[in-house]
């Protein structure tokens, strides 16, 4: 995704989740649900993710990938995430989503900060309000996935 890694993640670990979860669907932007955010995704999970999604009876084995900087990213099945279900264009886990997923189409770039995604065919009807709240949970998300990649690194190391 050009360098976006907020459609990657997901907020964890800050105390108000279900408040975030919440505003966030307050702004929500207007979804076409034409699923090309959910196609080659590198969508990142925290624990928090990985742990509802699990609670939710998914076997973490079909749908987590710890990649070599220790980061936990969604798998893709034939070319879209795991949960993306093509035939219905729509997200078999919705309702428990990863943070990254109720984020997005608000992304970091690497070279412009907080954007919106330009895959996103949607993207002109995310508001000011909305660009502005997500960003911050996009940071947020970026500082507790890299903490948690860090320490799965550590970890590693010291098994080693």
């Amino acid at each position: 995704m050009s360098g976006c890694f907020c459609a990657q993640m997901a907020v964890a670990g800050c105390g108000g989740e279900r408040q975030i979860k919440d505003a966030l669907q307050d702004m929500a932007m207007q979804c076409s649900r034409c699923g090309l955010c959910c196609h080659k995704t590198e969508m990142m999970l925290s624990k928090a993710d990985v742990q509802l999604l699990g609670s939710r009876g998914h076997n973490k084995n079909e749908f987590l990938h710890l990649d070599k900087q220790g980061y936990a990213k969604l798998q893709n099945r034939k070319g879209c995430c795991v949960f993306y279900d093509e035939d219905k264009s729509s997200c078999r886990v919705y309702a428990d989503r990863p943070q990254g997923c109720h984020i997005y189409p608000v992304v970091h770039s690497e070279e412009d900060g907080i954007i919106v995604d330009e895959l996103c065919p949607m993207k002109t009807t995310v508001t000011g309000a909305e660009m502005a709240g997500k960003g911050k949970e996009v940071i947020r998300l970026l500082k507790i996935i890299d903490r948690e990649a860090k320490e799965r690194t550590r970890l590693a190391y010291t098994k080693s």
